[in-house]
């Protein structure tokens, strides 16, 4: 290939192969070079092609296809597919250019196959040479029946006869029986067992090792009921794979979720909506993480009623003009109570934070910006988005809506809003604020002069002043005294400073 100072690279490539001698540590075990790789993409994949128990590697580098075995000399070719000179390459479609390799037993046969694809956009299939190995014996199932029997079942459709091997922890491995497709071995000890065909008096390779423990089949030790699951508990573990569809409800599949807790002990049934009384529960082909059938076909469930148990916001108070307590039913959890994207102010404002009190864990303070709280005559509410408790509660749509306007119970925190008013930044009035229910509001000019009068009877805690006097004329700027007076309470008097 041409670099860019025009001179051309050779047509090879070098693959090292490495070994791991420590965390994070590798050192080079050996390096082959391997002639007309000069593409910059491919794959490696990993297949036992003469069935004697050991790997061999697939080189995939367009244009070149390698299968690779190792030697204690190093790595050897096996097998090449692609150009075989370097000079002169044509455009050949037939070249393997593929990025991926599949690699499986295809047909069941007992022998490693793979595919690659070509230039032309096919596929081909690579399979061992007919005669240059016996098919190996290829495994169906191995599990434990119960305590006292192992099950063994396996593929080989063109061998005479399968001798069964096994092998005891610590022990070699020993022929022990032989069938046709499966068979039934007694015992009480785990082991390994490998399969060997035969083909007209002659031995294929060993297969792969399967482990069996013989076990009792899993049962049913316990069941739990909540308000949207049922949690079953076996003797052992089940199949991770185990699938929502294999548990029946009365003969029918209508779960909405299936889970596997308690290292796979558990089966958690999710129903909604969840039925209440006697339930039957069925499974199909249900196993436990070692291939066991479990030992019931059905359990009988007694499901009990439970009240749905909702949180509602119970209770809210202004604790000044920009912090409120909302305070719920129950206990809330602090990653929706403390999150101030949870909370809504209307018509104007933010909240800019939330805490969840210690001692009060169902109560939360929050603290807003943009809009003034409590006694100030103008409607403002906080909505609740999202909220639940440390139970798991949900809160419920009916009680989520604070309205945190309402009337003072004394003069003692009266102020104007806005103070000071500037006639280019605001609209034409201010509001009197933190007003009991009823008051009388007099307002005097710095000369001392009455400007006007105001009453406030709504309970709202405000009195809006539009900034004119008792003739509807605008007033002029300056600072204004105003005179709040309310039953038996001593009057107070705070100043309105008008710029126009």
């Amino acid at each position: 290939s041409k670099r860019l100072d025009n001179e051309y690279e050779p047509a090879y490539g070098v693959m090292s192969h490495w070994r791991n001698t420590g965390d994070d540590q590798f050192e080079r075990v050996s390096e082959l070079v391997l002639s007309n790789i000069v593409a910059n993409q491919g794959t490696l994949a990993a297949i036992d092609t003469d069935g004697d128990g050991a790997d061999e590697l697939i080189v995939s580098h367009a244009p070149d296809l390698y299968v690779l075995r190792w030697t204690p000399a190093g790595w050897v070719i096996d097998y090449h597919d692609g150009y075989t000179t370097p000079a002169g390459r044509p455009n050949d479609v037939s070249a393997p250019v593929s990025i991926n390799v599949a690699v499986t037993d295809f047909d069941r046969s007992g022998r490693a196959e793979f595919i690659a694809s070509n230039a032309d956009g096919q596929m081909r299939r690579y399979v061992p040479a007919e005669g240059a190995v016996l098919p190996v014996a290829g495994w169906a199932e191995a599990f434990a029946l119960d305590a006292e029997t192992v099950h063994l079942t396996w593929r080989a459709p063109d061998a005479d006869s399968v001798v069964v091997w096994r092998a005891e922890p610590g022990t070699d491995f020993d022929p022990v029986a032989s069938g046709q497709d499966s068979l039934i071995y007694v015992t009480n000890a785990p082991a390994r067992y490998r399969l060997q065909a035969w083909y007209t008096g002659e031995a294929a390779p060993l297969s792969e090792a399967r482990f069996v423990r013989p076990h009792a089949p899993a049962v049913v030790t316990d069941v739990e009921y909540a308000p949207d699951a049922v949690r079953v508990t076996f003797s052992e573990p089940l199949d991770p794979a185990t699938q929502p569809g294999q548990i029946l409800i009365d003969g029918v599949a209508a779960l909405d979720a299936l889970l596997l807790g308690d290292a796979g002990r558990t089966l958690i049934l999710g129903l909604d909506p969840m039925p209440v009384g006697a339930v039957s529960v069925n499974w199909i082909n249900l196993r436990d993480a070692e291939g066991t059938p479990v030992g019931q076909a059905n359990i009988a469930l007694d499901i009990p009623s439970f009240a749905q148990p909702t949180l509602v916001l119970v209770s809210w108070t202004a604790l000044d003009a920009r912090t409120a307590e909302l305070t719920f039913s129950d206990a809330l959890a602090p990653e929706t109570a403390e999150d101030p994207s949870n909370y809504r102010v209307e018509p104007l404002g933010t909240v800019v934070s939330a805490q969840r009190l210690s001692d009060r864990p169902e109560t939360v303070r929050l603290e807003v910006n943009g809009q003034a709280l409590g006694a100030t005559g103008l409607q403002t509410t906080i909505i609740v988005e999202r909220m639940r408790s440390v139970a798991g509660t949900s809160l419920s749509p009916e009680g989520r809506v604070a309205t945190l306007s309402g009337f003072a119970e004394t003069l003692d925190d009266v102020y104007i809003f806005p103070n000071p008013f500037e006639a280019v930044r605001h609209e034409s009035r201010v509001v009197i604020a933190g007003l009991p229910r009823e008051a009388s509001i007099r307002i005097f000019s710095p000369a001392g002069v009455l400007v006007n009068t105001l009453d406030e009877r709504d309970g709202d805690g405000g009195a809006p002043w539009d900034l004119r006097d008792t003739s509807g004329q605008a007033v002029p700027s300056g600072i204004y005294l105003v005179h709040i007076e309310s039953g038996d309470l001593d009057p107070v008097i705070v100043k309105a400073v008008i710029v126009r």
